[in-house]
């Protein structure tokens, strides 16, 4: 048996790659699996509507010590054979569930670095990095990063010489759509997602559809997601007096209509892991404007499935749209670029097979002692 551990909190880019590769693995029927989450959501619901065998351990209800203690219970009479956590709390749980269950093969998913912060870090904070690296470095037999960009980032930290680090990209469905037909009189559709967080970086999304909207009447900018931020982000627009072409479409937990309706995709974050909403936006055939950070040049080809931006200049994020949006013969060209380009290296079906050698690597690797 296959046991994950994760959060299950929110519906983002992790939790969506986690159900992807999931349900992957639950329609080979190669592998028993069993999913602890901290968290009912999404995640656990959608799940249980394909038939994976989940368990919530409510972290609102139960401290770490009562989270590993239901997790031994639920588990010790299974014939685990490896554990793959995801996320800091998650990697402790699953390193402490090893040890008391004499499971050594143990996989952790690396979505991704803290995100960057001006607030002086506490101790309690500290502490708990520390303990993850720990965990990492000595109980963990292999940790995976979505891109090379974030295992040179890892290895760069200096915690995890010597550890193994595979990496693996995310994948999504490769059965996109076909390139949809518009007339010339339609607005074009400019769109991004995510959680309207800092490090998404929204307001340079609305000073480049500002500049954008300066030169051309025909766009429509719109951003799919919920945040924090969401109330000052909309205050901001609405002083720029573009509340009726930027447009805030909050929270959608299929977002894939979305998708289908926008004609570019626009990124603008400050770091990334390998973003999902990008890798979603290039299946269906959109071409993308996105800054050159984290794992995004690993998907992107310059000039072929859209364009990267070196800087954070709002003027060179304009003009790449721009270009696309009074040329639409080279938008369509780039949008079946960038499809063709997920169904050769970023398809769930790879992904999976990649997560399934590494499964099959370490428990021949770290067998169980039957006892």
């Amino acid at each position: 048996m296959i046991v994950h551990i994760c959060s299950g909190d929110l519906w983002a880019g992790a939790e969506q790659m986690i159900y992807a590769l999931l349900a992957g693995l639950r329609q080979q029927r190669r592998h028993n699996l069993l999913v602890i989450l901290m968290t009912h959501g999404t995640l656990s619901r959608k799940l249980t509507e394909i038939g994976v065998e989940n368990y919530v351990i409510d972290e609102s209800i139960y401290s770490l010590p009562g989270i590993v203690g239901r997790a031994y219970q639920l588990l010790r009479k299974r014939n685990v054979e490896l554990i793959h956590a995801h996320r800091h709390k998650e990697n402790v749980v699953g390193g402490i569930l090893g040890k008391l269950l004499g499971v050594r093969a143990l996989m952790s998913t690396v979505h991704g670095l803290p995100e960057p912060t001006n607030e002086k870090v506490g101790c309690m904070p500290r502490l708990k990095e520390e303990l993850n690296h720990y965990v990492l470095r000595n109980w963990y037999s292999c940790m995976v990063a979505v891109s090379f960009e974030l295992e040179r980032q890892l290895r760069e930290i200096g915690k995890f010489d010597g550890c193994n680090i595979a990496v693996v990209h995310n994948g999504v469905s490769s059965t996109a759509s076909l390139i949809h037909e518009r007339s010339t009189e339609q607005k074009l559709q400019i769109g991004t997602a995510g959680r309207l967080v800092e490090v998404k970086d929204f307001n340079l999304f609305i000073d480049v559809a500002a500049g954008v909207l300066q030169e051309v009447s025909n766009v429509r900018f719109r951003i799919l997601g919920d945040g924090p931020l969401k109330q000052r982000l909309t205050e901001r627009v609405r002083e720029l007096g573009l509340l009726d072409t930027i447009v805030f479409e909050g929270y959608r937990e299929d977002a894939h209509a979305f998708y289908d309706e926008i004609d570019i995709y626009l990124n603008t974050s400050i770091h990334e892991g390998l973003p999902l909403s990008i890798l979603e936006a290039m299946a269906k055939g959109r071409p993308v404007v996105a800054p050159m950070v984290g794992g995004i040049p690993e998907i992107i080809i310059n000039g072929q499935d859209g364009f990267l931006i070196k800087s954070r200049d709002r003027k060179e994020f304009a003009a790449k749209c721009l270009l696309l949006v009074r040329n639409r013969q080279l938008m369509d060209a780039m949008g079946k670029n960038a499809q063709r380009t997920i169904q050769d290296k970023f398809s769930s079906a790879r992904m999976v097979q990649a997560y399934g050698e590494l499964y099959e690597i370490y428990r021949s690797r770290y067998p169980i002692k039957i006892v």
